[in-house]
């Protein structure tokens, strides 16, 4: 292995937080590179651990796909439910963050 090559479990490839660089504390997504990869490798407690709101994003972006094709009052209902849920797991987690830096 040569001196350019980065190893993909070192996570050094990912991007680094322009939020935290500049204020010094934790954004609001700081946690997401990392559970978005976790999840790609299929640990999902791994993902779930490091950016709780992620899976209630998806459902999101899969409930708002449903409600383009398929407009029902059911799909709506449930893609608020997702949106106020991953809204309340994002702060609630960043509040953990700020807490426990």
């Amino acid at each position: 292995m040569d001196s350019l090559s980065c190893s993909v479990d070192s996570l050094s490839w990912m991007l680094p937080c322009q939020f935290q660089q500049a204020f010094g504390i934790a954004c609001p997504g700081c946690g997401l590179q990392r559970a978005l990869w976790a999840l790609w490798q299929g640990r999902i407690g791994e993902s779930f651990l490091s950016y709780p709101a992620l899976l209630p994003f998806l459902c999101v972006l899969l409930l708002a796909l449903v409600c383009v094709f398929r407009p029902r009052r059911f799909w709506r209902r449930l893609l608020l439910f997702f949106a106020y849920l991953t809204l309340f797991l994002v702060l609630i987690h960043w509040v953990y963050m700020l807490c426990n830096p």
